[in-house]
């Protein structure tokens, strides 16, 4: 009995939530598309899909664009066993979100300028520098996207091979990002997000694919009225043979400079073997 009573409150609770959802989402803007933008006065608040590695639910207005870049992104790992230092340098790594409808948008990701050094271990030191690989994605908002306390959305998307040699594998790849929000008590929000990766493997003479997943949940806190804070969890496993499991703790702040621009640092701190150590950035986005 307390097993069915106990699965009866979760469908009771989902159920509200629901409602209020409903309730929340009263004001109609599905006539809004990209050729006909939405009015200043009826757009939502700022969201950005970064700093944090987990990505949101929501899309941005339609008919607007919204920047969002790495200013300076560098990642820093060292092997123990055989003493090689890599260092990956990522500057002005950009994602340009365009609304297509209120509920729909188009990414596209680029990557102008990355270099990986790598030195030690008896060996002399190499640098790698040129651009990085693309993505274009498609986000679609099913539920939250004006407000509730629980959003849902979905996000497929392919690589495109544009990196310099070395950079990259020269191969097309692609994927699904399943991300969920949710509006907690006393300012608080936690965002989910599972994704599917479908990937080449890393041996050239094996034309086989394999699937990694990530798993990410951040919760943020407003600090000031424009000072924000987050912390992440990040995991990626991977069934290729012989991949190992990457995880990270993320940390970092936003601040919100008027309406449209927000600034954001932070840190990704390695917590396993295969992980980077240490991964700190400071970034923009901006809303037009």
């Amino acid at each position: 009995m307390s097993k069915v009573l106990s699965s009866f409150g979760a469908v009771l609770s989902f159920s509200t939530l629901i409602s209020q959802q409903a309730k929340s989402e009263t004001t109609d803007k599905s006539a809004y598309t990209i050729f006909n933008p939405t009015p200043d006065t009826q757009m939502r608040e700022m969201a950005t899909d970064r700093p944090d590695a987990t990505e949101g639910a929501g899309t941005i207005d339609a008919g607007h664009v919204q920047l969002e870049t790495d200013i300076y992104n560098v990642a820093r790992d060292k092997v123990r066993s055989s003493q090689i230092k890599t260092t990956s340098t990522v500057i002005a790594a950009s994602n340009i979100r365009i609304g297509l409808t209120n509920s729909s948008e188009i990414n596209l990701i680029f990557d102008p300028h990355v270099a990986v050094k790598v030195e030690g271990g008896g060996t002399e030191s190499k640098t790698i520098s040129g651009m990085g690989d693309s993505m274009i994605r498609y986000k679609i908002n099913f539920m939250g996207n004006d407000g509730g306390p629980i959003s849902i959305g979905l996000i497929p998307f392919v690589k495109i091979p544009t990196a310099k040699k070395d950079l990259g594998n020269d191969e097309y790849e692609g994927g699904v990002i399943f991300p969920i929000g949710l509006d907690l008590p006393n300012e608080w929000a936690v965002g989910y997000m599972i994704a599917y990766n479908y990937i080449k493997n890393d041996s050239e003479d094996d034309k086989l694919y394999h699937t990694n997943i990530v798993n990410s949940i951040t919760a943020s806190h407003p600090i000031t009225d424009d000072l924000g804070a987050y912390a992440e969890l990040y995991s990626e496993s991977s069934n290729e043979e012989g991949a190992e499991w990457v995880a990270t703790v993320n940390l970092g702040l936003t601040y919100m400079v008027g309406k449209n621009i927000q600034f954001d640092l932070g840190a990704n701190i390695g917590a396993t073997r295969a992980a980077d150590d240490m991964n700190p950035f400071v970034g923009i986005s901006a809303r037009m």
